[in-house]
């Protein structure tokens, strides 16, 4: 058994966690929190929103719809594919 995929599954599970719990922690604080509160909860939303876009690009390996470039599509031009 390889022990990379396990890895990798426990890593994302925990950065998905990381940033639900950042999301959740920085809304709290925007709502509740004292202004120096407030700053560090927008820092902490932002922060769980950048982390699940990191989620998603390691997970489907950056969808086209969030490359820099999307309109080059390397899988679409493999010659070895009919």
């Amino acid at each position: 058994m390889r022990l990379w995929p396990v890895a990798k599954g426990i890593l994302l599970g925990l950065l998905l966690l990381g940033a639900f719990g950042a999301m959740c922690f920085g809304a709290v604080y925007l709502v509740i929190g004292v202004l120096w509160e407030k700053a560090v909860g927008l820092v902490a939303l932002a922060g769980g929103f950048r982390a699940a876009i990191l989620f998603l690009d390691l997970v489907w390996e950056r969808p086209p719809h969030l490359s820099k470039r999307p309109w080059e599509r390397p899988w679409e031009d493999d010659e070895s594919v009919e």
